[in-house]
């Protein structure tokens, strides 16, 4: 009897376990980044239009901020599980996820901030656990999908240059005091070279243009060299004819904005488009 009444449990317990599934309210939320760590499911999940996302780096002493639509995913241990599941076995397991989509974990965020450009998003993410952690039930992660600023103004390139002859563009990212173009740059260079084709007959320059932090000089061959970047890269992957585009830059020479706050610095980084 004791037997029978013991299977009995064993079975409805595997059975309950084996019942809980994703809630589907939140299918799609992860943006099919992630699989699940087995023997957990994803339980709850909420979203905001917009939200900043901290992701702490240097053992916790300084911060990154990235703003955004925001999305929260938190996983259960499913019910009847016999799993010990560590800190570190978590942070490895989505580290490794990361970098197999082409992604990169923030330095010296004890990999547990990453970065990924997915179907022209640029996401990042950060997990909830620390690799020193002990024996987990449950996790989160936070999701922000980035949104660049002035970033309406790409859509509408051509009326912006009608209007006023120049357009900023915030969608061009480079690796850190290097003119190397980074993949997430993609969409905003192809809307330059869309505007480039229907317009056959115009020509543009292209100005990279830096905050005031650092050497003066280095700054300005920075901005030079990441106008003669996106040139270049005109040119080769879109065939757009070179004596149509003037690469050069003037540094931290034209802001829009006060170099004083980081609000404002990040305004004056940017590369603008200007009619011929």
């Amino acid at each position: 009897m004791k037997k029978e009444f013991f299977g009995i449990c064993l079975m409805f317990i595997v059975s309950f376990a084996t019942a809980q599934k994703d809630n589907p309210d939140c299918a799609g939320k992860n943006y099919d980044l992630f699989n699940n760590m087995e023997d957990f499911y994803l339980d709850w999940c909420e979203s905001f239009e917009f939200k900043p996302l901290d992701i702490w780096v240097e053992r916790g002493s300084r911060k990154i901020t990235k703003e955004g639509k925001y999305t929260k995913l938190h996983y259960h241990l499913v019910a009847g599980s016999t799993r010990k599941l560590v800190g570190k076995q978590i942070v490895t397991n989505y580290a490794s996820a990361i970098k197999k989509v082409k992604g990169e974990v923030v330095k010296d965020s004890d990999d547990q901030g990453y970065h990924v450009s997915k179907d022209g998003k640029d996401l990042w993410i950060v997990l909830s656990v620390s690799p020193n952690a002990g024996e987990r039930t449950e996790y989160y992660i936070e999701i922000v999908e980035q949104q660049a600023m002035k970033q309406e103004l790409i859509a509408n390139i051509e009326e912006a240059l009608s209007a006023e002859g120049k357009i900023a563009l915030y969608g061009i990212y480079f690796d850190v005091n290097k003119a190397v173009i980074k993949t997430e740059s993609e969409a905003a260079i192809k809307e330059i070279a869309d505007y480039l084709m229907i317009n056959p007959k115009v020509s543009v320059f292209i100005v990279g243009h830096t905050d005031n932090t650092g050497d003066y000089m280095k700054n300005i061959k920075l901005s030079k060299d990441r106008a003669l970047a996106i040139k270049n890269y005109l040119i080769t992957k879109y065939k757009i004819v070179a004596t149509r585009l003037i690469a050069d830059g003037v540094g931290p020479l034209a802001p829009i904005a006060s170099n004083t706050n980081e609000e404002g610095k990040k305004l004056n980084r940017r590369v603008e488009v200007v009619l011929k």
